[in-house]
């Protein structure tokens, strides 16, 4: 949905590099995309058959080492979090032998798992206020020294937060987050606010909020907003405008229902993508995307779907960067037509990825056109009981080529109380951007009210702009 309250045809995924699959996630590095392996891990450079250089400028994978070359703990099988604190990397590891937290940089050789014995090596981490944050399998939330996230021990600078005490019922922290300067400590029924500070002794508890994350890598700042998925759906933390007090809203009422059932899958994520002005939540190989405007006054929710899982997410330099499970990097671009797929592409050649120039041109073989599906609420125009007939349409729809389907198919009910019948498809595609000059499109149909859902699908640009219905109003019930 674009701020002109058109629907646009979402950018495509272009294709950029491939990691092996033993490189575990996605996130913003020093300067780079980061992704991260440990010595155990296989299939770290055998992506491909062909010799190329595993990391690029942009790019880079960083190991993760436990100890001895090759023994247990050093096979990464997940990256719950990570990010740039102190000008290294902090990662939290799912490993074969449990979750650990690693600190330091791209080019280390040495161990960078952090052993202090207080480190809470958890599934959750975040950096506030000069420290590290993380959540502690008692309940109690940890942070680390200021400006040493290896320090979890230091007196009267490391310690914890006693979250277990605030809790309503569980006290497992689900997430952690920041909200307008403070951190927020999910217990998945619930969210505690609390004061932080570099200084231990200015810290505090601010108040506790009925709705709380599912998991810790569901959630991300929208601006001056938290939103996050919770047990009933996407819902956001916001500060009331008349009082400046944080309070909860359900912005993701519309999608409520696909929102839980994502919220019972593992491996889900969220992430906003400041170059897009979208929220998306992920799970598999398809997104929820909020898109909101607030001086056009759009708030609207869309779902996208890929040719493949998506595994990790993040937005770089002006661009939102997708990562699949098989380990190949995409692009979203507005000015491209395609979803490249890689996985297809070897499948149809018969060779595997050569990241060098597939960056350059991808293989036709291996690109998808995304297809656009419109379904509209039932229109009743303005007179829900009554019988229509609903002569024609304009439709108002800007295409690059326009080739390919492009098609509206209509549902409708003889009257109020039956079953819903389909009319259609008509096909659209030999129309100019707008119909209207040209003369109307027939759709002889009779009902009270009627739904339109438009289809379509080509190498081509897409909006909508308008349906127009043309009828006449019989005034009798339907």
């Amino acid at each position: 949905m674009t701020p002109g309250k058109a629907i646009r045809k979402r950018p495509g995924a272009r294709y950029v590099w491939s990691w092996g699959p033993g490189v575990k996630g996605l996130f913003t590095g020093p300067g780079c995309l980061t992704g991260f392996w440990g010595d155990a891990n296989a299939n770290v450079q055998t992506v491909t058959s062909s010799p190329f250089v595993q990391d690029s400028e942009r790019y880079r994978t960083m190991r993760l080492s436990f100890g001895t070359l090759g023994g247990v703990g050093n096979t990464i099988e997940q990256v719950h979090t990570a990010f740039l604190v102190a000008d290294s990397m902090y990662v939290v590891a799912k490993t074969d032998a449990g979750i650990r937290h690693y600190f330091g940089k791209s080019t280390d050789v040495t161990a960078n798992r952090i052993e202090d014995a207080n480190c809470p090596n958890g599934p959750t981490a975040i950096p506030v206020a000069s420290k590290v944050f993380a959540g502690d399998p008692s309940g109690v939330t940890r942070f680390s020294k200021t400006d040493d996230p290896k320090d979890w021990t230091a007196a009267d600078d490391a310690g914890f937060l006693p979250t277990n005490r605030k809790t309503r019922s569980s006290n497992v922290i689900a997430a952690l987050s920041e909200f307008d300067g403070r951190l927020v400590v999910s217990t998945g029924d619930a969210a505690q606010l609390w004061d932080v500070d570099p200084d231990p002794t200015l810290m505090a508890f601010h108040k506790t909020i009925a709705v709380g994350q599912v998991a810790g890598d569901t959630g991300a700042n929208v601006g001056a907003d938290l939103f996050f998925l919770s047990p009933s759906g996407v819902r956001s933390i916001v500060l009331n405008s008349q009082n400046a007090n944080a309070m909860d809203l359900d912005v993701g009422v519309p999608v409520d229902r696909l929102a839980v059932e994502i919220a019972k899958e593992p491996g889900a994520l969220a992430r906003f993508f400041p170059s897009l002005g979208q929220f998306w939540l992920i799970s598999g190989a398809r997104a929820l995307v909020y898109s909101f405007s607030r001086t056009a006054k759009v708030y609207a929710w869309s779902e996208y779907t890929f040719p493949w899982e998506i595994s990790g997410a993040v937005d770089f330099e002006g661009a939102a960067y997708l990562r699949s499970t098989a380990g190949d990097i995409y692009r979203l671009d507005a000015n491209y037509e395609h979803d490249d797929d890689a996985s297809a592409a070897v499948a149809a050649l018969g060779f595997e990825r050569d990241p060098p120039s597939w960056a350059e041109g991808f293989p036709e073989e291996g690109r998808v056109p995304p297809t656009v599906r419109v379904v509209s609420p039932y229109f009743d125009f303005k007179s829900p009981a009554a019988l229509k007939q609903i002569h024609a349409m304009d439709v108002v729809a800007t295409r690059g080529n326009r080739t390919g389907r492009f098609e509206v198919t209509h549902r409708f009910r003889s009257d109020t109380g039956s079953e819903a019948f389909e009319a259609g498809p008509i096909g659209l595609s030999d129309l100019p951007d707008d119909s209207r000059p040209g003369g109307w499109i027939p759709v002889g149909i009779m009902a009270p009210s009627i739904a339109a859902i438009i289809e379509h699908e080509a190498a081509e640009s897409f909006e909508l702009s308008a349906l127009i219905y043309h009828f006449d109003n019989l005034g009798i019930a339907g």
